[in-house]
């Protein structure tokens, strides 16, 4: 047999086959240093008749257990505290020594991990949201070798920082196109959530809400997002419009839900109507027509038909024979849409009357003063003697002028005075004003016109 001692070690007897022996020696037997290995043999009975027991030795260096190199790193390095992150831990092997093999635990302040263990020397633990405290923190990976590795490695540590921010509550602005509105309009309402600092851009959903309206939820997209407020869904007044940012998973580790405000004015909707409008017109005698072009214009959506009527609302004093209208067959317009319609107003008067005053006088009477004063001249001129008729001449052209001017007077009859609107019949000359009426239902409207009739 053979028989193995190193300072404190002995092993057990162990006995020769061929004369060889194979003893192990566990670890951590020998010493650490350089260490003397005793071979003692012991021959058997038969050996004995033969052999004297003999002693051989070796040299065995015994070195001290190695401390690996712990390396942490943590991914993101940069969190909030409702966010994660994933902690991967590498425990290097020392020269000449095997990977080593064992558990690893992660510990920062009142945080300690579960025991994970290595597999090839590494080992990925996830640090759940929250667990970490705000600030600059440090990861602590803790290594403990199992039975094997303990004979080669001793326990290690390594360490890593985490920032761990707090969520931010991101930016949320509101603006409705347009901003005031009626109860029958809708609005296009635009959200955009700002994303904060280094944080990326907010994902989740949007909400508007006003008095007892709410929308439904709206995915952002790229932080924006838009929604169409429909018609009579706002209170007539001034409305406030509330957007409401919710976070969705990958958001809420860096964002707290937000609102953001805008404000908004609803008025009472138009009722449905239209309005008329209509060119002027000027006829001539001669002609007798004219056209007036009639505009009819929808409001507010107005549908329907409308009649068409024409009517003179003053005229020229005493007229006669007024202008006459006629829309053919175009008195009814439908209207539909926001389209205008036009349609041709006929305007026609009848003969080439005009405004104007004729005298009745009285028959006149014949003169009388021509026979007279021929038969005074010749009187005064031819009756007197010659010595007399320069004075005499004097006197008769007197006389004669007196009766010229009571001949005058005996011709002129008394005169009657009055006026007629038109002497030779038709339309009277001068300016109208024509009322253009339109209606449909209950709805009406109307216009005025002038026709000048020259």
């Amino acid at each position: 047999t053979v028989t193995l001692s190193s300072g404190s070690y002995t092993s057990v007897a162990t006995t020769l086959s061929g004369g060889k022996a194979a003893v192990s020696i566990a670890a951590g037997a020998l010493a650490a240093g350089s260490d003397t290995i005793t071979a003692n043999y012991t021959p058997d009975s038969t050996s004995s008749a033969y052999y004297n027991g003999a002693t051989g030795t070796s040299s065995v260096t015994v070195g001290s257990k190695a401390t690996p190199a712990v390396t942490v790193s943590a991914s993101p390095a940069s969190i909030t505290t409702s966010q994660s992150t994933t902690v991967t831990v590498t425990v290097a092997s020392a020269a000449g020594y095997a990977t080593p093999a064992g558990t690893i635990t992660l510990s920062s302040g009142s945080y300690t991990s579960a025991a994970m263990g290595l597999s090839g020397g590494k080992a990925t633990i996830t640090v759940a949201a929250g667990t970490l405290a705000a600030g600059s923190d440090t990861i602590t990976a803790n290594y403990t070798p199992d039975s094997t590795s303990s004979a080669y490695y001793n326990g290690a540590t390594g360490t890593s920082s985490v920032t761990v921010g707090s969520k931010a509550t991101p930016a949320v602005t509101v603006s409705a196109s347009p901003a005031s509105i009626t109860t029958s309009q809708s609005t296009t309402v635009t959200i955009n959530v700002a994303s904060a600092g280094a944080y990326a851009t907010p994902t989740g959903t949007v909400k508007i809400s006003s008095g007892s309206y709410t929308s439904t939820a709206t995915t952002l997209s790229g932080g924006a997002a838009t929604i169409t407020v429909p018609a009579g869904a706002l209170a007539m007044g001034s409305d406030t419009l509330s957007a409401s940012y919710a976070p969705d998973a990958a958001s809420a580790a860096f964002y707290n839900a937000a609102t953001g405000t805008a404000p908004i004015a609803v008025t009472a909707a138009s009722v449905p109507s239209f309005t008329i409008a209509a060119t002027n017109v000027t006829v001539s005698a001669g002609t007798g027509a004219g056209t007036s072009t009639v505009t009819i214009t929808p409001q507010a959506g107005f549908i329907g038909n409308v009649t068409l009527t024409a009517a003179v609302s003053s005229s020229p004093a005493n007229a006669v024979d007024l202008p006459s209208f006629n829309f053919g067959s175009s008195s009814a317009i439908a209207l539909a849409g926001a389209s205008a319609q036009k349609v041709a107003l006929a305007v026609a008067i009848t003969g080439t009357g005009s405004s104007q005053c004729v005298s009745s006088l009285a028959t006149p009477r014949k003169p009388l003063w021509p026979a007279g004063g021929a038969a005074l001249a010749c009187v005064l001129l031819f009756g007197i003697p010659a010595r007399r008729r320069r004075w005499r001449a004097m006197l008769g052209m007197v006389a004669l002028c007196a009766m010229l001017a009571g001949g005058l007077v005996g011709c002129v009859a008394p005169q009657s005075s009055g006026c007629s609107a038109s002497a030779a019949g038709g339309t009277t000359v001068g300016t109208y004003t024509v009322t253009i009426t339109g209606t449909s239902n209950s709805v009406s409207a109307t216009t005025k016109i002038t026709v000048q009739v020259q």
